[in-house]
């Protein structure tokens, strides 16, 4: 399946517009540090020059496949897992910083919370991904 980049751009705009202005107005187009919580447990940290762009980018890449390569990642796969689960999931700022800073801030805080889908291989991703869900649905 080729990557159908048309229905990537209306799916963002859509989105886009469902977003409350003053969300808009404190992160488009503004560079930081992000986490991605599922039931609270912090499980990704990433860098943005845009936090609310990639914000929704992650939520095309989890919940959407226009044939996009990303689509296919394990830490997407893991977010889609515990969609589908009813785990809540959220993306919420870390750190505003600027846009030279964010790769060593980005640094610092995978290496203070060691989240559990940054780094390491797609397979180890994917299986220390695995294990934490199965820890939610075993304490619900």
């Amino acid at each position: 399946m080729s990557t159908d980049w048309n229905q990537i751009r209306i799916k963002k705009e859509e989105l886009f517009e469902q977003i409350p202005q003053d969300i808009k107005d404190q992160f488009n187009e503004v560079p930081g540090i992000y986490g991605i919580y599922i039931q609270g447990h912090l499980v990704y940290v990433g860098k943005s020059k845009n936090l609310l762009g990639r914000w929704i980018a992650h939520k095309i890449n989890t919940l959407f496949n226009y044939g996009q390569h990303d689509y296919r990642e394990d830490k997407y796969m893991i977010f889609r897992e515990a969609y589908n689960k009813g785990y809540s999931i959220e993306c919420k700022p870390i750190e505003l910083c600027s846009e030279h800073e964010i790769s060593s801030r980005e640094r610092y805080w995978i290496n203070k919370e060691q989240p559990i889908l940054n780094g390491g291989f797609n397979s180890m991703v994917h299986w220390k991904g695995t294990q934490f869900l199965e820890s939610l649905d075993n304490a619900s």
